[in-house]
């Protein structure tokens, strides 16, 4: 029945009931507490990222607090639209977001121990070197294909297709590898070609200075990776009296031991990053390549748009990236970086418990942590009429009170039991009620993952390393000679 019909069946004025109607929808399902409560489970929601679950998640909230609720949410199993929208208007700092995808490993490796490690090798070397900002460096590899994402475009409202023209289905791939300061200044970037032979024209038009290199796969490798060592120190100047700090991922390519050997011939000292942790710890991916493959985008947009009918080739790589180089390894975005990463200036609480948020599902107990055996729990003789002070003053008799662990023990006990003589001492007519609480997370917990199966021992895992330090440039020798062995091993075995 409409609301005019309902109003001239009923003999009631149309607006006065237009307005019970709105202030009926307005009607809120939970107090303020439990709203509250509601908008910390969209909060943790964050981990799942399905607006449909928070609906299925307040009906059972509801439930369980005996709330009032329509015939359509138990018939639905979850809060009704109009709830929703009410809800979200009660709550303006909450609102729909579409998440970025995070690989498993990246979830989980970025936790507080790897972190933690990062920092203490990075203070290690501040306090041995005393780098400035101008001598902290970070370097890292990002792909460049001849196929983007076209940009947002202007088009007719309603339009159901809106059709861009690109080079090809699938485009051929360009690593280019950005180096930029703690100070703001930047290193004139390396291109690597997917090419046996690397052609002066790939460089046509690129950003002065810039350096190119063939290699078949188009990716890096550990001989580029020594090559842009070089390059590296070309313009830094960096000596054993002068040293830099290279910050980079622990890629197999770039800790190869003729790197390593090289590095430390010339004064660069290679730090790592945690695995799996560039995403939030590196500077180049928190604050440089999102900008600039946005500008890239829209570089290639213009370029097919400027050039009908012709494709864009590995040859136009460097020179469409050039000014969305200049444009967004800027001073300003590359100091931002560095500081929003705890590296310069440095602070190791950069990160909140909010950012490890995603390693709550698969955290453990470290088994060497653990107390193979435990302290059983004292038992103290109370009797009815033993009162407090003779209690306390037993136990400061005992000649295990020498230590000073056992006085903190006993002001914890004289304390505790202090607490026991004034709740007994309580008119027994007063009755003190406290109001449960049911939190959201009692209704849908978080979700953790159960025991590793299986007793096949892991392979160790990696983690943040100073690589140029004595210690892991053998460690790395004894790798590479392993390697080597297997590899002759095999070839023997091949030609019996």
């Amino acid at each position: 029945m409409s609301i005019r019909l309902s109003a001239s069946t009923y003999t009631i004025p149309k607006s006065t009931l237009f307005d019970a109607i709105k202030i009926y929808k307005k009607r809120h399902r939970f107090n303020n507490i439990e709203d509250s409560g509601n908008e910390t489970a969209d909060d943790d929601d964050d981990v799942e990222n399905q607006p449909t679950s928070s609906k299925y998640a307040s009906r059972q909230y509801a439930v369980k607090l005996e709330k009032r609720i329509p015939s359509n949410w138990n018939q639905d199993k979850k809060a009704g639209i109009e709830w929703t929208r009410g809800f979200m208007k009660r709550h303006p700092r909450l609102t729909y977001r579409k998440p970025e995808n995070i690989s498993f490993a990246r979830a989980t490796a970025f936790n507080e121990t790897n972190v933690s490690e990062f920092f203490k090798n990075l203070t290690a070397v501040q306090e041995k070197y005393h780098f400035p900002p101008h001598r902290i460096w970070n370097t890292d590899e990002t792909g460049i294909t001849t196929v983007l994402q076209a940009p947002k475009v202007i088009a007719e409202t309603g339009a159901k297709t809106v059709a861009q023209c690109v080079s090809a289905e699938r485009g051929a791939l360009v690593t280019m590898c950005g180096i930029i300061s703690a100070s703001g200044s930047s290193i004139p970037p390396i291109y690597i070609f997917p090419r046996v032979r690397m052609k002066g024209h790939f460089l046509n038009g690129c950003v002065p200075g810039a350096v190119g290199y063939a290699e078949k796969s188009g990716w890096m490798t550990a001989v580029i990776f020594k090559k842009l060592l070089m390059h590296i120190k070309n313009h830094t100047n960096c000596t054993h009296i002068d040293n830099i700090l290279l910050l980079m991922d622990n890629h197999e390519t770039h800790i190869s031991l003729e790197a390593i050997t090289y590095a430390r011939e010339n004064g660069i000292i290679l730090l790592s990053f945690p695995p799996h942790c560039t995403h939030m710890m590196q500077p180049l991916d928190r604050g440089i390549y999102a900008p600039f493959k946005t500008k890239c985008k829209i570089s290639f947009n213009d370029f097919i748009a400027s050039n009908p009918g012709k494709p864009i080739s590995i040859a136009d790589i460097a020179k469409l990236t050039a000014e969305p180089y200049l444009l967004t390894f800027n001073p300003k975005n590359i100091v931002s970086s560095f500081k929003n990463t705890g590296i310069s200036p440095m602070n190791s609480l950069v990160y909140s418990e909010d950012d490890f948020k995603a390693t709550y599902a698969t955290n453990r107990p470290d088994p060497s942590s653990l107390i193979e055996n435990p302290v059983s729990p004292m038992v103290l003789d109370i009797k009815d009429t033993t009162t407090v002070n003779e209690i306390v003053n037993d136990k400061e008799t005992t000649p295990d009170n020498k230590n000073q662990d056992n006085t903190d023990i006993t002001d914890i006990i004289k304390s505790i039991l202090y607490d026991i003589l004034d709740q007994a001492t309580k008119p027994k007519g007063i009755t003190i009620i406290s109001h449960l609480i049911i939190k959201p997370s009692d209704i849908k917990p978080f979700p953790t993952a159960g025991p590793r199966q299986g007793k096949r021992k892991p392979r160790e895992k990696g983690k943040s390393r100073i690589y140029t330090s004595t210690p892991e440039k053998n460690r790395i020798e004894e790798l590479d000679t392993i390697k080597k062995m297997k590899v002759e091993n095999a070839k023997k075995n091949i030609g019996k």
